[in-house]
């Protein structure tokens, strides 16, 4: 009989050793810590994101914590959680950050994972991971319900078919991403980590004409930022006609003449951006430093995007000279990465004179911080969303001090508004050095140049793509306004 036992487990060993396994269905309850680091071929720089993760797709409920920096140069943090309701079909999902929460309810169908391995994959190999016995897959993308590169390897434990390592090549993105889990727990667990966060949480009242879901457009920002934007998933922007410029506006007796702004200073600065659906609000601080004789300009940024998610990254644009000709390099730069976002001459940012568009109209004065300012206003409809931009300039030095932005767009009764502000502003010349980039020369981000305009945008992030397009025309209208005689 022993012997018989031995025969048989003998079998069985070398009927696996000889035949491919099949494409298993993914153990359906789990909870794990994982590490994905991210390798970025431009600047041959490796990044790390860490977190947590509890998946119960039975009861449809789980919990997502995840920080660090991916292959964009921005750090970000922010969580998720599935909150089933177990006397319905429904599902509230949450997003939250610091004090910020937001949730949307939904059909917990939407939200079951589809945990499977497309039949078509390819096996690979028998290996070893975490002292488990692993089968290695190469996942069939075409049959995958979510986005990997074709290049790819999942290895999902023999025991009880937990993913365990996913690794990939995205030649698109140039990058490398290797995703590992670490104790990892597979089967039912204690409900209670995906309990709903203690915090005040805001269902966004978005039309669904108006936009997608939060959760759909929070979850497409963070895989932005972990693995890049790669062409196939690209969307073509929206094109946008050319709007006319507003005539001058007629000056009041007594009123002063638009002022030029002082050339050169050194600020913190403060950002608060509100939107009306969303219910939410960002708040953004750093530092802003700027010479417009040379060029240079260094923006450092540290808070909550509109999205609850925390994020820090920097902004340098390094001189390289007084002439016309000398070129300004644009770099974001944050912890290992840096990158070239472009390039422009010197010549090109003096085309446009460093004072207040002549379309502003003189509205008083107003108090900013502890500075008495020129209050100027300019408003402008662009295909039915009204803008209306107020900035401050102080007396005292012609420094800007500020701006706030309202958008209305009455179509869908949406409002958002920006305010930002410079405080404990000095103004003259000051000391070079702050312009230089530790790990310069920073090569250029390849196809996914859109690194830094998710940099950029990043304090915009929830609002609708309709808004922030026109925000971009209205920035035109307001850059052919300077560039007026």
């Amino acid at each position: 009989m022993v012997l018989y036992r031995l025969a048989s487990l003998l079998m069985l060993f070398v009927l696996r050793a000889d035949a491919d396994p099949t494409p298993p269905e993914l153990a359906p309850q789990f909870q794990a810590n994982f590490t994905i680091s991210v390798t970025n071929y431009n600047v041959d720089v490796t990044t790390n994101i860490t977190g947590f993760v509890a998946l119960d797709n039975k009861q449809v409920g789980g919990v997502l914590n995840i920080a660090g920096e991916g292959v964009v140069p921005l750090y970000f943090a922010t969580n998720f959680i599935l909150y089933p309701n177990k006397s319905s079909d429904k599902i509230q999902a949450y997003m939250f950050q610091d004090d910020h929460c937001l949730f949307e309810v939904g059909d917990a169908a939407d939200y079951r994972f589809d945990l499977r391995i497309p039949k078509s994959s390819k096996f690979l190999r028998n290996a070893t991971f975490g002292g488990f016995e692993c089968m290695v897959w190469k996942v069939d993308v075409q049959d995958f319900p979510y986005p990997l590169p074709p290049n790819n390897q999942m290895w999902v434990r023999y025991v009880d078919h937990a993913v365990a390592k996913i690794e990939a090549d995205d030649v698109d993105d140039y990058s490398k991403f290797v995703v590992e889990f670490e104790n990892l727990q597979v089967g039912p667990f204690d409900p209670s980590v995906y309990n709903p966060p203690d915090l005040k949480c805001v269902d966004p009242d978005i039309p669904p004409h108006a936009a997608s879901s939060m959760a759909g457009r929070a979850a497409r920002r963070v895989l932005r930022k972990v693995f890049g934007r790669s062409r196939r998933h690209q969307r073509r922007p929206q094109e946008l006609r050319t709007p006319q410029v507003a005539p001058k506006p007629v000056r009041k007796p007594g009123d002063p003449s638009p002022p030029n702004f002082a050339p050169q200073f050194l600020s913190n600065f403060t950002l608060v951006v509100t939107d009306s659906i969303t219910f939410s609000t960002g708040h953004i601080t750093g530092t802003f430093d700027f010479d417009y004789k040379t060029g240079g300009a260094v923006m450092s940024f540290d808070g909550l995007e509109l999205l609850p998610l925390h994020f820090q990254t920097h902004l340098v644009w390094h001189p390289n000279g007084t002439k016309a000709t000398s070129l300004i390099n644009n770099y974001a730069v944050q912890g290992p990465l840096c990158l070239l976002c472009g390039n422009g001459q010197l010549g090109d940012l003096h085309s446009i004179p460093f004072a207040l568009p002549s379309g502003f109209t003189y509205a008083g004065n107003k108090t900013i911080g502890s500075e008495n300012c020129q209050y100027w206003t300019y408003d402008m409809n662009l295909f039915g969303i009204d803008f209306l931009f107020s900035v401050y300039v102080t007396w005292s030095e012609s420094a800007f001090a500020g701006f706030d932005l309202k958008v209305t767009d009455g179509t869908v009764d949406d409002t958002a508004e920006l305010i930002f502000r410079l405080v404990d502003l000095k103004v003259g010349p000051f000391d070079h050095s702050i312009y230089n980039v530790p790990n310069m020369p920073c090569p250029v981000p390849g196809p996914y140049s859109a690194a830094c305009d998710e940099i950029i945008g990043s304090p915009l992030s929830a609002l609708r793509p309709v808004v922030r397009n026109r925000l971009r025309a209205a920035w035109n209208v307001l850059m052919a306004q300077a560039a007026r005689p």
